[in-house]
């Protein structure tokens, strides 16, 4: 009896087979040959030259727009900082660090304050875009991003930090058209004199962008269409 029911469930499997259905045991291997690995990255720098600026009226009542993304707005400010006289480093992995320039400008409102701590450790919601140029030592190699977060005074109300996220937009030479996202931390020294000296640090990842989907085959024009038999 008990060979009789072995017998069953094999010519039942083997049925199964035959007609296309996998059994419920199988595992269905996932198809990650198009997906490339992300890749770790740190990048940190010094400027030594940043300074803050405004939308502000001018002697005839036109707003003068000092800032790239809020125009038009006198409650908007920006801090602009770059690694002219500082420095920049950048690392892929746990592969050598090497050298780069950057540049970044930070906006944001002063209706969006809300205070943190104390009435003048005040916080803004803000946002920007920056630059990562000169890879390696390549003018070829760069990135772009934009970042979004949040800039407040510290509580001693001398000098601030912007933390937030930030996604890579954009990529050439070793990294043509990268994606990627992370963390990124300002610490700005000082409000006046107008050079202010800040350090800025990025953690994340980075991947070469997924690969565009093969488009459907296009039926031939000339196909043989089976004719029904009278």
């Amino acid at each position: 009896m008990l060979n009789r029911i072995k017998l069953l469930f094999l010519a039942t499997g083997l049925l199964l087979m035959v007609v296309g259905v996998k059994p419920v045991i199988a595992k269905v291997k996932a198809d990650d040959s198009s997906v490339a690995p992300s890749s770790s990255t740190l990048a940190r720098g010094t400027s030594v030259d940043g300074y803050w600026s405004d939308d502000a009226y001018s002697w005839n009542g036109w707003i003068t727009n000092g800032c790239s993304f809020c125009t038009g707005d006198p409650s908007c400010q920006c801090f602009y900082s770059d690694s002219t006289n500082g420095s920049g480093i950048f690392q892929v992995n746990i592969n050598q660090y090497t050298t780069m320039i950057w540049s970044q400008e930070l906006d944001y409102s002063t209706y969006g304050l809300t205070t943190s701590g104390s009435l003048w450790n005040a916080c803004y919601p803000a946002s920007g875009e920056g630059e990562i140029d000169d890879i390696g030592g390549s003018a070829a190699n760069t990135l772009t991003y934009a970042t979004t977060g949040q800039l407040c005074v510290t509580p001693d109300g001398q000098n601030q930090t912007y933390t937030g996220s930030y996604i890579i937009d954009g990529g050439t030479g070793l990294y043509p058209d990268y994606q990627g996202a992370g963390t990124i931390g300002d610490a700005i020294y000082g409000r006046l004199p107008s050079e202010v000296v800040s350090q800025i640090q990025f953690n994340g990842n980075i991947v070469p962008p997924a690969p565009s989907p093969s488009p459907l085959p296009t039926p031939s024009p000339w196909a043989a269409v089976a004719t029904p038999t009278p």
